[in-house]
Formats: structure tokens, C-alpha cells, sequence
């Protein structure tokens, strides 16, 4: 796990340097100027420094496609992911309700959560929600002759977020209604199994994020089918969260 985390880490860093740089101008397919790049490798033998918000960046990317990210605690706003694992890593194994022995991978837990909320319906509701926004911006600068409100959402990447949050939203939905359409069809085995061409079953929990997919789905369909007393909330939570309660 540990060489497979390095390498995922190593790529998605490598990407996120790459895209940003693109997005920059810096690393351009045809460089006419000077500062521009055909390639990362052109860049990084230039002896350019890379700018130190790309390179934040990019790390916080990498640790989070492998869901080892620490939430960024902002001055004057509570993050409830942040001080849940600070908590729970300062606890320890003392007996105390929030501690290393109930949640023993807080950080992957806080992740999981996060990436599900990205990959979900929502993320489709706050890209519209966004869109508006920007759609308002742009009437109110066109009747005071002005750009500085749209400027101001293009200067801060709030639309370069927004049409990622569609993107995420659109696959989060896509893999919701494929879970739901599997645990409707295959209600004869747990939410967590597959079966095979021979008949046995095989356990999806490892196989991150297919789990609170399915997990969702099967709870979706059992409260369709009004089957509520098969629910067990400690299977969900776990499922959900990829925790592993003790």
C-alpha cells in the first residue's frame, strides 16, 4: 500500500505541476515567447523555479487522490474534518468517545467523506448555484458598465471551480444510479458482494470508491422497497465513510 500510495502521489503531483503550468501559459504546445515551454521536463531543465502556490498545490492534490490530506484549518471558520482528526490523533488510545482505537484511519475517513460529497449530486448543485452567481455578476457589471465583478470570479478560479464541480458532480451521479441499478438487481446478497459466473460471492469493500456507492444504493433500494429493517447502520457507516470501526 505504502509503494502504491508513493507512485499514485508521485504521478498526480507530477499532472498537477503540468496542468497548472499549462493553465498559466507557461507550457504551451507551440512557445513563441520567452518563458514558454513545450513540456515539464523543458521547464524544469531551464532552472525556472516553480511558483511555491503550484507547488502547495499540487502536494495537497497528490495527498488527496490517496486520501492522506489534513482539511486546511481557515483563521475564524470551524472545519469540522480538521479538529476530528487532530482530536482524534491527540487522543491516542485513551478511553475517550473519539480516539485511534474506535478510528484508527481518521484521516482516510475525513477523506473518504469529502470525495464523496465532490463525487455526488451536490457538487451538480453548488456548480449551479455558482453559474447563477455568475450570471447575476454579469447583468449587474453590464448596467454599471463595469467588469469588476466578473473579473473578480475569474481572478479567484470560482468558475474554473464550478465547471470541476459539474464535471465531478455529472460522475458522482453516474456511479450512484449504476450501484442503485445493481443492488436492485442483486438484492439476494449482501450490499458489499458480487457474484460470480459460477455462483460464489466476492467482497467490493476494498476496492474504494465502489463501496459507499454501493453502499448508498442498497439503502436507497431498501428503503424503496420498504425493507428498512435489513438496514444496519454500522455496515452503512463503515461502507460510507471507508472506515473500519473497532
Amino acid at each position: 500500500n505504502i509503494a502504491q500510495d508513493l507512485l499514485f502521489r508521485r504521478a498526480i503531483f507530477t499532472n498537477t505541476i503540468s496542468k497548472k503550468l499549462r493553465r498559466a501559459g507557461i507550457i504551451v504546445n507551440d512557445p513563441k515567447k520567452v518563458g514558454q515551454y513545450k513540456s515539464l521536463e523543458e521547464f524544469i531543465a531551464s532552472g525556472k523555479t516553480l511558483p511555491a502556490k503550484f507547488l502547495d498545490e499540487a502536494v495537497q492534490e497528490s495527498l488527496g487522490f490517496t486520501f492522506a490530506k489534513t482539511p486546511k484549518q481557515i483563521k475564524g471558520k470551524m472545519n469540522l474534518g480538521y479538529n476530528f482528526i487532530k482530536f482524534t490523533e491527540a487522543a491516542g488510545p485513551l478511553p475517550l468517545p473519539v480516539n485511534t482505537v474506535i478510528f484508527p484511519f481518521a484521516r482516510f475517513m475525513v477523506n473518504a467523506i469529502e470525495f464523496q460529497y465532490k463525487y455526488s449530486p451536490l457538487s451538480i448543485v453548488n456548480s449551479g448555484i455558482t453559474s447563477a452567481k455568475y450570471g447575476f455578476n454579469k447583468i449587474v457589471d453590464k448596467l454599471s458598465k463595469e467588469t469588476k465583478r466578473v473579473d473578480a470570479m475569474k481572478k479567484s478560479g470560482e468558475l474554473m471551480k464550478a465547471r470541476e464541480d459539474f464535471s465531478k458532480g455529472i460522475i458522482g451521479s453516474a456511479a450512484l444510479i449504476a450501484a442503485i441499478k445493481y443492488r436492485a438487481d442483486n438484492q439476494d446478497v449482501k450490499w458489499y458482494e458480487y457474484k460470480t459466473q459460477d455462483g460464489t460471492t466476492g467482497d467490493l469493500r476494498p476496492f474504494f470508491p465502489l463501496a459507499p456507492y454501493l453502499a448508498i444504493g442498497d439503502a436507497l433500494v431498501k428503503i424503496a422497497n420498504d425493507d428498512t429493517e435489513k438496514l444496519n447502520g454500522r455496515d452503512f457507516l463503515e461502507g460510507l465513510t471507508g472506515a473500519q470501526f473497532r
